[in-house]
């Protein structure tokens, strides 16, 4: 073993050592938190009631014993009394006094006042509007039953709040159900009004606060009031998931241990899925991406008894969630892991050290040689160097998620000699094994540098994904196809037909690779949605397609056919026989194989997924891909004589194996 070779070892090793006590911490944290909430809309259950002609608490009853424990009530405003028949709002104008009878055109006042009709609204009434306008109202007394107001627009006093219905929370609180509270972002609100909202809310004891409309409540410049007094009264944040709502991403930020993440899904999207697929859906939320709120709404059309129909559902997705090890409870925030400032600079520090070892022994592959030794010192003190600022470590964090999967690939291919003396599928299996090993070690890294609550929340995520995904599969394909070669002369070579066809092929393949990275890419297809489908309802967890049919197959294939063809290379980086067929095979093999190689780094990268279960997602998908490589080799090899035959060049040299030598040597025969 070379010291080059000793020194990746060892810095694969020390970054699997920096790895566990972070993710200890946040293993910890995660296992802290496994109560998940079922909830329902009031209206949606009040709807579903009188369709059925049951009474609304007959309702709630079913629903309560189907597994539901949370409720979410909308804030009335002075429109819904309006519509309820317990107010109405009258608005008239006068004439005002002039002292200049002569003038055509007097300036007129509108009045506006609110008639009541059920008397028992009026200290809702009186709270609304102070705390909406302020000393502009006055003191707000009925006379005759009606309650005067200044002039203000009509528009304003309908949409003015008096916040959660008293008969809904009485409800509620009968079947012992939380209350989550969807609270407007009215216009112009002051910091008063604001902090009056959150406190009027606060009296209900509700769990939570769930934006209603399109903005968070003191959107934009007076969120810090809102977030203060959310802290104060101790009342979470509930960030839908998927909604573009403005001022979330502030508030995951401003408010990390107030969030409990909610999922729900619209009735479009419930239109689309049978029952089983929405049940699975909502399970999935939990068990995969930490969501702790179900807010689970019925999918419309017609039945005998909505409210079964209803509860049943509810009570497949409780009966889900509890089968994953997840409890139907009082949800709470994430408790910050608390690794302390020093952790990720001691993580960067090994980082930096991995990447010295890594383009120093890289570099000198390349080169055919190796570098001189003040090269290598400096570029380990310029990133020592780097790790010391806050960039720093996410520049390194993006540089180890780029070089671990291309160095596993490179090490598993040019190390090891013991491994040649296997059979050419048993080694294959093994360097495969090896390199997802590697490549598990610094996904690990990338896991541990994001501990912490804005991870878990989703309020920061991993940056450069699709670098981290697709330039290891640009260098391990560029570095075998030029390998030991003149790349000036390869550049000044004429172009062939069937060069730019692979290259306008090979373009492609990544560009669909890369439209498919990230949640903003191109859909699946119908096929591919049924088989995942399939995989999510009987797999613990469904690995990932472009692994286990794409990426860890084609290495594994790649693996045998240079175990038993030859790479078309010796470990020096010479290549006797000039290029052919088989180097250009391999080299493909190898970037094909490094999409499953970069899948498992990207897979650690969500920092809001359990880490165990991402770990338990690695291992099915190198299991499967695996297997379906090893039948897929099993086929190629019944056709590799005719493939020699093909492949052989002008001087008759083959890519046979002599028996016992290294792999890549090759013999004359002939």
């Amino acid at each position: 073993m070379t010291q080059a070779q000793r020194a990746v070892w060892l810095g694969f090793g020390l970054l699997l050592l920096a790895s566990l006590y972070p993710l200890w911490r946040r293993h910890a944290a995660e296992s802290r938190n496994l109560a998940v909430s079922l909830a329902v809309e009031y209206d949606a259950v009040e709807t579903l009631a009188a369709g059925e002609g049951i009474p609304l608490d007959a309702a709630m009853q079913q629903l309560k014993g189907a597994g539901v424990d949370t409720i979410v009530l909308n804030e009335e405003t002075i429109a819904d009394l309006i519509g309820q028949g317990d107010v109405d709002l009258l608005a008239t104008s006068v004439r005002a006094s002039s002292a200049d009878l002569s003038d055509p055109s007097p300036k007129a006042i509108r009045l506006t006042s609110i008639e009541l009709r059920n008397e028992s609204v009026l200290p809702r009434l009186q709270r609304g509007l102070v705390n909406r306008f302020g000393d502009r109202v006055g003191r707000i007394e009925p006379r005759s039953g009606k309650i005067s107001l200044p002039e203000l627009p009509l528009a304003m006093v309908r949409s003015t709040s008096i916040n959660l219905s008293p008969e809904q929370v009485s409800l509620a609180r009968q079947f012992n159900f939380q209350i989550v509270a969807r609270l407007g972002n009215p216009a112009a609100a002051s910091e008063t009004s604001l902090r009056e909202t959150i406190r009027w809310t606060a009296e209900y004891g509700v769990l939570a606060y769930l934006p209603l409309g399109d903005q968070v409540l003191g959107r934009k410049d007076l969120l810090p009031v809102v977030v203060d007094e959310l802290r104060r009264k101790q009342i979470a944040y509930a960030s839908p998931e998927f909604a573009k709502i403005g001022g979330d991403a502030t508030m995951l930020t401003m408010a990390d241990d107030l969030v409990i993440r909610l999922h729900t899904a619209q009735l479009a999207e419930l239109e689309k899925l049978g029952e089983a697929d929405i049940v699975d859906r909502y399970a999935r939320a939990a068990k995969e991406r930490q969501m702790r709120i179900l807010l689970v709404r019925p999918s419309a059309g017609s039945t005998a008894s909505p409210v079964g129909a209803f509860a049943g559902t509810l009570r497949k997705i409780a009966d889900e969630v509890k089968s994953d090890g997840l409890v139907i409870a009082r949800p709470h925030a994430f408790t910050d892991p608390k690794l302390g400032s020093l952790v990720p600079i001691g993580l960067g520090l090994v980082a930096a050290v991995a990447l010295t070892l890594f383009a120093f022994g890289f570099a000198a592959e390349i080169a055919g040689g190796s570098l001189p030794a003040r090269w290598m010192a400096a570029l380990g003190v310029g990133l020592i160097l780097l790790a010391g600022a806050g960039l720093g470590r996410t520049v390194l964090t993006l540089l180890v998620s780029v070089i671990t999967p291309a160095l596993a690939i490179f090490v598993a291919m040019e190390w090891l000699p013991a491994l040649d003396r296997l059979p050419g599928l048993m080694q294959a299996l093994a360097r495969s094994v090896l390199a997802s090993a590697l490549s598990l070690v610094g996904g690990l890294y990338v896991a541990a540098t994001m501990t912490g609550l804005p991870y878990m929340i989703r309020a920061e995520e991993f940056t450069g994904v699709k670098v981290a995904v697709f330039l290891p599969i640009v260098l391990v394909g560029c570095l075998y196809a030029l390998r030991g070669r003149d790349v000036r002369s390869v550049m000044a070579a004429p172009l062939t037909y069937g060069a730019i066809v692979t290259g306008i092929v090979l373009a492609g393949v990544l560009g669909l690779l890369l439209s498919r990275t990230g949640n903003d890419g191109v859909g699946v297809s119908g096929i591919e949605l049924v088989m995942r489908n399939a995989l999510d309802r009987y797999l613990f967890v469904r690995p990932r397609t472009k692994e286990f049919l794409i990426g860890h197959p084609a290495m594994l294939i790649a693996f045998a056919f240079a175990a038993t063809l030859g790479s078309g290379t010796n470990r020096s980086g010479t290549n006797r026989a000039g290029p052919d067929r088989r180097t250009l095979v391999l080299a493909l093999g190898l970037a094909m194989g490094a999409i499953g190689q970069t899948g498992i780094v990207n897979t650690l990268c969500h920092g809001h997924i359990p880490i165990q279960l991402s770990v338990v997602r690695i291992g099915l998908g190198l299991a499967f891909g695996l297997l379906f490589g090893g039948l897929a080799w099993l086929a190629i090899a019944a056709i590799l004589p005719k493939w020699r035959r093909f492949s052989e060049n002008g001087s008759g040299e083959f890519a046979t194996p002599v028996n016992g030598a290294a792999m890549g040597e090759e013999r004359r025969i002939g």
